[in-house]
């Protein structure tokens, strides 16, 4: 068995105050690094806006423990109103993501740029939804039939 690297977690300034990047190297799982990411992440979400980009394309493995820390992670930023986006995502993680259904409830985005625009509602994706809680429509002050 391949040795790997502790998680690693990189917060990445990119100008935007109202969204936190973080890159991830190395294994995420459920061992005490994994879970001082996640407690990271619940410190992030205490501060408005919990805006947050994960970029996971540093990953060497992902195990059943990681992609439990990360649905704990969208359930975090989503309790404070805050918007969660993936990115970064492998052929192999996207395969294990697919299985487990994450995709159905916290977004995922091409490249940083994109998820950045996400979370910030520049770029439209299903499982965003509205950070306001008005209706669709409504949210911009017009309203449009569906």
């Amino acid at each position: 068995m391949a040795k790997w690297e502790r998680l690693k977690v990189e917060r990445i300034e990119r100008g935007e105050p109202d969204v936190v990047v973080l890159r991830l190297s190395g294994v995420l799982d459920g061992t005490p690094d994994g879970q001082a990411f996640l407690e990271q992440v619940q410190q992030i979400a205490k501060v408005p806006p919990a805006n947050l980009v994960l970029n996971l394309g540093g990953l060497a493995h992902i195990g059943s423990a990681g992609v439990g820390l990360l649905a704990a992670c969208h359930n975090a930023v989503k309790s404070r109103r805050g918007r969660l986006c993936l990115t970064g995502i492998t052929q192999r993680v996207e395969v294990l993501f697919k299985v487990a259904y994450l995709f159905d409830v916290i977004a995922s985005a091409e490249n940083e740029d994109d998820a950045v625009d996400m979370v910030l509602g520049r770029l439209h994706h299903p499982q965003m939804g509205l950070v306001t809680g008005e209706p669709e429509g409504l949210a911009n002050g017009s309203h449009t039939a569906h």
